[in-house]
C-alpha cells in the first residue's frame, strides 16, 4: 500500500543512540498457554486517573500526572514514502500533547528481516517503552514476541496483525489469520460504496440524458495486496448493483460486468512511476472503447488519479469524466488551488494527523496501563473474528491454504484459545474542490480548539462547528454479524 502512494523516496539512517534506561517492565501476561495478551499490565497499577477514553486524546487530561514514557517509530524497510514521513511528523506533534519522549522514525540498514530484529532488539536493550512500527507480514509474530518478552509495548501502523500463516475459512469467509493484537483501519468496502455513489449523483447531476450503455467504469487499483483488491471488489460490487442489466459481481478477477475495467497496476514493474502507469491503463482501455461517452474512475490514490485525469484529457473527456481518489493525502492541494480543471473531483482524505491519534494514544494507554490488547476498545471485538485460536480438520494446518475449521456438536467451530482483541474503524471524510479548505479548517478546529496560534491552515477561513466532519465513528449495524447467522 506504501509502496502505491509513494510520492518520494527517501533513506533514513539510525541517527543517534539514545541514552539507556531502566525499563518499564510492563510485563508479560500468559493467557491461554500463550504471551499474546503481553506488553502490558492487565489493570492498573496505580491510583492515578486516566484520559476518558482509553486510545483516544483527551484534550482536558493532564498527561504529567503519568511518567514520560520513551517512544520510538520503526520501519522495515529502507524506501519509505509519503505516509511513513507523515506519520513520523504526526506522532512528534502528538507525542508533545500527551508527555511522550518521541525518539523519532527509524529504519533498517537492510531490506531484511533479520535486519528489522536487530533494529528493535538494539531499542528494546536501550530501555524503550513503547514501540510503533510498519514491516512486512514475516516480521510480525517475532517482533511481537521480542516486545513482549521485554515488556515494552507495540503497535503496528499500517497493516493488520493476523497469524497469516495459519489462514481458514469461517462460514463462507476467508479469513487471513487469527489476530494477534488490536487494529484499527479503514472501512473499505464502505468507502468506496459511497465514492460510487457520489460517480452516480454526479453522472445524474451532469449528464442525466446519456445511457448507461454509454457510461464506463474504470478501477484503477492493485490486485496485491489483499487488502488493495478490496477496494476493486467493493467498486464492482456497487457498479453491479446500480447497473443490474450489465451482469452480477464476482469476486474472480476475470470476471466483470459489462463496462467495468480494472486497470492493474501490479502488473508493472515494482519500481514503475505510478501515474505513468496509470495514465498508460487507462489510456489502453478509453481508446478501446469509443462507444463511451461518460466515464468514471475510482482510483486507490492520489497518484493514480492524477494519471488518469491526464489521459482523459488527452481525449478531451475531462468534462465528461469524473475521478474520485480512495486514500488521499497533500497531492489534491496542488491541483485543487489551481485554476487549471481536472476530472478528479472527490477524494476521500486521509489527515495523517488524525489517523494517527488512535495509534499513539492507544500504545500510551498500554504503557500507562490504562487498559490490555484485549480490553482496549471492548466495542469494536467482533465475536466470530477477534483473535481466537480455532482447532482445524487438519492436524497439520497447511501454511498459505485457508484451512478447515473443526467444528463442535453445536455447529460452531471449536475455539482452542480464546482471545479478543479490537477491529475498530477510522471514519470516513469525503472533500471536493468546493469544501476542501472547510475541511482542512475543521481539522485545526479539532486538533487545536482555541489555540489559533498553533493552527495548521490559518490562510482559510475559520470553521467552528466541531461536527461539521467525523473524527471517530460508532459501531455500524451489522458489524458484529457472523458470516454463520
Amino acid at each position: 500500500m506504501r509502496k502505491l502512494i509513494c510520492l518520494c523516496v527517501m533513506i533514513c539512517m539510525l541517527l543517534a543512540i539514545v541514552t539507556a534506561c531502566m525499563g518499564r517492565g510492563v510485563g508479560s501476561v500468559q493467557v491461554g498457554g500463550s504471551k499474546r495478551d503481553g506488553g502490558a499490565a492487565n489493570e492498573a497499577v496505580s491510583n492515578l486517573p486516566f484520559p476518558v477514553d482509553a486510545g483516544y486524546f483527551d484534550k482536558d487530561f493532564d498527561y504529567t500526572q503519568h511518567e514520560r514514557f520513551k517512544v520510538a517509530y520503526l520501519v522495515a524497510e529502507r524506501s519509505i514514502g509519503y505516509l511513513n514521513i507523515s506519520f513520523d511528523n504526526a506522532f512528534a506533534l502528538w507525542a508533545s500533547r500527551i508527555n511522550i519522549d518521541y525518539l523519532g522514525m527509524h529504519v533498517v540498514s537492510e531490506n531484511t528481516k533479520k535486519s528489522f530484529i536487530a533494529l528493535v532488539q538494539t531499542y528494546i536493550d536501550l530501555g524503550i517503552d513503547g514501540i510503533l512500527f510498519d514491516g512486512r507480514d514475516d516480521n510480525v509474530e517475532p517482533i511481537f514476541e521480542m516486545c513482549y518478552d521485554a515488556g515494552v509495548a507495540i503497535w503496528r501502523c499500517m497493516s493488520v496483525n493476523r497469524d497469516s500463516k495459519n489462514t481458514y475459512i469461517y462460514g463462507d469467509t476467508y479469513v487471513g489469520g487469527a489476530l494477534l493484537y488490536p487494529i484499527i483501519q479503514e472501512n473499505v468496502e464502505y468507502k468506496n460504496y459511497v465514492g460510487v455513489d457520489k460517480l452516480l449523483e454526479w453522472k445524474e447531476s451532469a449528464y442525466p440524458l446519456v445511457p448507461w450503455d454509454n457510461v464506463g467504469c474504470i478501477c484503477v487499483g492493485a490486485s496485491t495486496p489483499e487488502s488493495s483488491y478490496k477496494l476493486v471488489l467493493s467498486v464492482e460490487k456497487r457498479w453491479s448493483e446500480a447497473n443490474p442489466a450489465f451482469g452480477n459481481y464476482d469476486e474472480d478477477r476475470d470476471t466483470n460486468p459489462d463496462n467495468f475495467w480494472f486497470a492493474d497496476i501490479s502488473t508493472a514493474d515494482a519500481m514503475a512511476d505510478y501515474q505513468t502507469v496509470s495514465y498508460r491503463l487507462v489510456t489502453d482501455i478509453v481508446a478501446s472503447r469509443d462507444d463511451i461517452e461518460v466515464w468514471f474512475i475510482p482510483a486507490l490514490a492520489d497518484v493514480l488519479a492524477i494519471g488518469a485525469a491526464d489521459a482523459l484529457e488527452r481525449f478531451g473527456l475531462t468534462d465528461k469524466s469524473c475521478i474520485y481518489s480512495s486514500f488521499s493525502n497533500y497531492d489534491l492541494m496542488k491541483y485543487w488551488t489551481t485554476d487549471d480543471f481536472i476530472a478528479w473531483r472527490y477524494a476521500s482524505y486521509d489527515s495523517p494527523l488524525m489517523l494517527t491519534e488512535p495509534m499513539i494514544c492507544a500504545l500510551w494507554a498500554l504503557m500507562a496501563r490504562q487498559c490490555t490488547p484485549e480490553t482496549l476498545w471492548p466495542q469494536w471485538v467482533k465475536p466470530w473474528d477477534k483473535g481466537d485460536v480455532f482447532e482445524f480438520e487438519d492436524d497439520k494446518p497447511r501454511a498459505n491454504v485457508a484451512n478447515a475449521l473443526k467444528l463442535g456438536s453445536d455447529g460452531k467451530p471449536i475455539v482452542a484459545e480464546e482471545h479478543s482483541y479490537a477491529q475498530a474503524l477510522f471514519p470516513t471524510n469525503w472533500i471536493d474542490r468546493e469544501n476542501y479548505r472547510e475541511f482542512f479548517a475543521w481539522t485545526d478546529l479539532y486538533l487545536y480548539g482555541d489555540d489559533i496560534d498553533s493552527y495548521i491552515y490559518k490562510d482559510y477561513p475559520r470553521v467552528y462547528d466541531i461536527n461539521l466532519y467525523r473524527a471517530r465513528v460508532t459501531v455500524p449495524d451489522g458489524y458484529y454479524t457472523s458470516p454463520l447467522d
